[in-house]
C-alpha cells in the first residue's frame, strides 16, 4: 500500500512533498523512491524526509533538523554532519560545528 500510496503522490510532480517515503518497502521499491524523490528535488519540489533512517537521510537530505521531545533541532548542512552528530541532536543533546567556532 506505501507504494502505491507514494508512487501516486510522485506522479502527480507537486511542488512539496512530506513523507516518511520508504516505510514498510522492500529495497527495489525503497531505491526507486529515493530516485524519484532525488528527480523531484532537482526539478525543484521541497522534500522534507521524516525517517530514522540515518542512510536515508544522508542519501536524500541536503539540510537535517531533528525533533526531539517536541522540539525542532537548527537546521544543519548536511556537509556539517555526522552520524554522531545526529544521534547526540536525537538523544537531545546540542553540538556546535566546527565551522560555528565551538
Amino acid at each position: 500500500m506505501q507504494k502505491f500510496v507514494i508512487g501516486r503522490e510522485i506522479i502527480k510532480k507537486p511542488k512539496f512533498f512530506v513523507a516518511q517515503p520508504t516505510w514498510g518497502v522492500d529495497i527495489g521499491a525503497t531505491k526507486f523512491i529515493r530516485n524519484s524523490l532525488i528527480d523531484l528535488a532537482n526539478d525543484g519540489c521541497g522534500i522534507i524526509v521524516i525517517s530514522q533512517d540515518l542512510e536515508e537521510l544522508f542519501e536524500l537530505s541536503d539540510n537535517i533538523c531533528v525533533l526531539f521531545r517536541g522540539k525542532l533541532s537548527e537546521s544543519k548542512p548536511l556537509q556539517e554532519l555526522s552520524s554522531e552528530n545526529i544521534g547526540m541532536l536525537m538523544g537531545g543533546e546540542e553540538f556546535h560545528s566546527e565551522s560555528q567556532g565551538h
